[in-house]
Order: structure tokens, then C-alpha cells, then sequence
């Protein structure tokens, strides 16, 4: 029996895939390291032949919860069912990735990510795109608030910071990067803690809960690097966004 792979890059749509986004891409290199992850049953898929046996249906997962994309988890909703299905995807492969639709997946990434993780002697990040982290969180609610998530951080891990050690460094951002299943595991089981708190921050209104919980992730991946766990970080080359590629959010809360 052949062993898993070394990684695994989950596509998050909602609607369909574009297959420029992996024309660079072999048959091999597909079937071994990608699927496209299909949220939102509510939305009709338009997905090319050639990618539909590569597909993965959230309704269909042993746990599935559809209150996440009614409640505007939108790519979020992903993770979770990653994270509350660990059988089917946190057993094999050491590393899961997420990208997006509207995002070329290039063939130097592939290679790329397998040379590094062949090299990894402890977890890395593999990052697709990373920003200083105030502008991005100052905003709905209080720096005062976001402190409260890292007292909550500091609790679970056994840890000393507040929201100004991260203030002014780099996040990653748009849900999209490739992390050892260990970070994983650890930055979902913060998350199902901290949202219902975030929840209360936004006045108990999901409409800016996406963008707050990609947040979460980065704020939390951020304080991560300070306690070492990982503290590498990589940038992958060859993922890289496609604007006109993405859906004009037709259809309310789609993603």
C-alpha cells in the first residue's frame, strides 16, 4: 500500500472551478496533492470533467454541519469540517493546505512544497500572502477585545502576551496556506473557543464574522511564531490571486 503524501491542498469554491487555475499541473500532481472542497449546498456547482472525480463535498462528510455556511462561516466552513472529520484528513498527510477558486495553483508550487517539507526538520507555515497585522484588525471592534482572544490564548497555552506583540508584525491572511496538521489542530481548537466570543464583539451580527475569523487564524498563527511553534515561516511561490476569476458574490453569502 502506497504511504500518504506529504501534503494535501484543499480548493475552497462555492460555485465553480476555473481549470486555468492548473493548467501547469499534471493528471499525478493532482491526484496526489489537490482537491477541490465544494461549500454550500444550497449553490449549484459548475465543476470541468476532468476535475470532478477530484472533488470533495462537504454535505456528503460524516460530520457535517450546514448552519456554518447559513451563519456566514463562508471559507471557515471548511476548516471546520477539515477539523471535525480528523479520519478522513488529518490521519494521513502531515500537511493541509488551503487555497482559493480564484487562485493559480502553478506546478513550482507542488515542487516547491514537496522539497521543503522533504527538508522540514520541525512544523513550518507555508504562506500565500502575509500583512502587518494593525490595519487589518483595527477595525469593527476594539484593539481592547482582540486583547481579550489573546487572554484566551494565553489561558489555553500557558502563555504571557497581549494583542500589542503582534500588533505590528506580519499575519497571514485571505485563509490561505499550507500548515502542518499539528498547527492545524491547534489553531482550530483556539478558534472553536474564541468565536463565540468574537460573536458577542459583533453585536451578535454574522456579517462580518468572515473576515474576522481569517483574522482569528492570523492573530493566533502570529502568536504561534513568537512561542516558536512554528516559528518558520515560508512563502510559497506560485500561488498566486486571480481578481477576475472571483464570483461578484451574486448570491448572498455564498462562499
Amino acid at each position: 500500500m502506497s504511504s500518504s503524501p506529504a501534503f494535501k491542498i484543499y480548493v475552497i469554491f462555492h460555485k465553480f472551478l476555473v481549470p486555468e487555475c492548473y493548467e501547469t499541473l499534471s493528471g499525478e500532481h493532482i491526484d496526489k496533492y489537490v482537491r477541490f472542497f465544494a461549500v454550500n449546498a444550497k449553490i449549484p456547482k459548475q465543476v470541468p470533467a476532468n476535475l470532478a472525480p477530484f472533488i470533495v463535498q462537504e454535505r456528503e462528510l460524516a460530520w457535517y454541519d450546514p448552519f456554518l455556511q447559513h451563519n456566514r462561516f463562508c471559507e471557515s466552513s471548511a476548516f471546520f469540517h477539515v477539523y471535525k472529520n480528523p479520519e478522513q484528513f488529518l490521519t494521513g498527510s502531515p500537511y493541509i493546505g488551503f487555497i482559493h477558486y480564484d487562485m493559480l495553483l502553478k506546478k513550482e508550487a507542488i515542487e516547491f512544497l514537496e522539497r521543503e517539507i522533504a527538508a522540514a526538520t520541525e512544523e513550518v507555515l507555508f504562506t500565500q500572502a502575509t500583512l502587518r497585522a494593525r490595519p487589518h484588525i483595527a477595525q469593527i471592534f476594539p484593539l481592547a477585545q482582540w486583547d481579550q482572544l489573546v487572554q484566551l490564548y494565553n489561558v489555553i497555552f500557558k502563555k504571557n502576551h497581549t494583542i500589542h506583540t503582534i500588533l505590528d508584525k506580519e499575519i497571514p491572511l485571505y485563509h490561505s496556506f499550507v500548515i502542518h496538521r499539528d498547527t492545524f489542530h491547534r489553531m482550530m481548537f483556539f478558534a472553536e473557543r474564541a468565536i463565540p466570543y468574537m460573536f458577542e464583539f459583533l453585536q451578535f451580527d454574522t456579517r462580518h464574522l468572515p473576515y474576522h475569523i481569517e483574522r482569528l487564524h492570523g492573530v493566533f498563527l502570529a502568536l504561534q511564531k513568537e512561542d516558536g511553534r512554528p516559528a518558520k515561516w515560508i512563502p510559497i511561490p506560485g500561488v498566486i490571486h486571480q481578481d477576475r476569476l472571483k464570483d461578484g458574490w451574486q448570491t448572498p453569502s455564498a462562499l
